[in-house]
């Protein structure tokens, strides 16, 4: 069944989040780069063949060549845009709905256009994240090598010293000593922890259950729980209130969407809320069963359904998580640094304390 699209607006708010693809080969400059050509060359009047064999002759990367190439060939050979897109598997399940979408509605120049903008968006976010995460990553190995060489070099020096005070050692210097101790003594197997977490990880990742309760455990996360949540939630929202507003039926739609998300947890509530719409539940009634959805979403589901606009409730929630997003991701680059600075100057000052404190006993005994 055809899917009917207003060329004027039903693409423009189009999903700003990438849909891990299956197969990512080519940067998100690439890809913004190549839509922007499809976008300037079809809404130009020149036909998908011909485009496409201008964007090649273009391209500097052989690689780049080549998948465009490939696309041209499947093209010449029958297929549609779409369909090549799909066989090439070096595009999202985003990409390649976005573009059938276009196809079959008659709407290929806005979803082109869309794209563009979509990728210019996505490098913005991510240039936006590694910014406000690298410098809290730094500090935080600095921070852990600058603990580790304390506790192995820098405390059994001050053992040796202590070891010929005949009076009883402050508690959290013996605290810090028997640290330093252990961390010495099984400073291997404290290295294969992480290792023996991603192993597990690995094997028990297909699991039904721990997927879930892993997903979940990710958004209870202070302060980046918010933030996942609001990424998976915009996503969902963006992709109804494109698909809703192309008339596409509410079940086909949630199918579709289902296919992009790639956060487990809100694949099973969707795959649940297939089964209650087709149980004759409304979308409403099958999403209060979920707490991923707050009250004030799900206010917006029930009036969107009254009133038969649940597109209008999908783009209002889309706009406030963006917003949100926008907010948080500012504020947490500059809430992080100084916080882990704090921690790690206490971590430094407490065993510092430890070390001298007994050191200042001695001293005031003598004097």
């Amino acid at each position: 069944m055809p899917l009917m699209i207003k060329p004027d607006s039903i693409l423009h708010r189009i999903l700003q989040y990438e849909i891990v693809p299956k197969k990512k080969k080519f940067s998100d400059k690439f890809k913004e780069a190549f839509y922007s050509e499809l976008y300037l060359l079809l809404s130009s009047g020149v036909d998908i063949k011909n485009t496409l064999e201008i964007i090649i002759d273009e391209q500097s990367k052989s690689k780049h060549k080549e998948l465009i190439s490939s696309i041209l060939k499947r093209i010449i050979a029958g297929s549609t845009l779409s369909e090549a897109f799909e066989e090439s598997s070096y595009f999202s399940n985003y990409e390649y709905n976005s573009i059938k979408i276009g196809e079959e509605g008659g709407s290929l120049v806005h979803v082109t256009h869309e794209l563009s903008l979509f990728y210019a968006s996505k490098r913005k976010h991510t240039k936006q994240i590694l910014s406000s995460l690298s410098y809290p990553i730094f500090i935080m190995i600095t921070a852990l090598i600058v603990v580790i060489f304390m506790l192995n070099v820098v405390v059994p020096m001050f053992m040796d010293i202590f070891s010929r005070f005949k009076g009883e050692l402050p508690a959290i210097t013996k605290f810090i000593i028997e640290l330093s101790d252990i961390i010495s003594r099984n400073l291997i197997f404290f290295i294969l922890i992480p290792f023996a977490f991603y192993i597990a990880f690995v094997l028990l990742r297909k699991n039904h259950k721990i997927r879930i309760f892993l997903n979940r455990t990710l958004l209870k996360i202070p302060l980046v729980g918010g933030i996942f949540k609001a990424i998976f939630l915009e996503r969902f929202c963006m992709a109804m209130n494109l698909l809703v507003s192309s008339k596409v039926p509410l079940l086909y739609a949630l199918g579709l969407v289902k296919k992009m998300i790639i956060f487990y947890y809100l694949e099973h509530i969707i795959t649940q809320l297939e089964e209650d719409i087709k149980k004759g539940e409304s979308l409403y009634n099958g999403m209060k069963k979920w707490d991923i959805f707050d009250q004030r979403f799900l206010a917006l589901m029930k009036m969107g359904e009254e009133v038969n606009k649940l597109n209008n409730s999908f783009f209002k929630l889309k706009n406030q998580y963006s917003e949100f997003l926008n907010q948080r991701l500012t504020m947490l680059g500059s809430f992080i640094e100084p916080v882990l600075i704090i921690f790690v100057g206490i971590i430094v000052a407490v065993i510092l304390i430890a070390m001298y404190l007994p050191l200042f006993q001695v001293s005031s005994s003598i004097f």
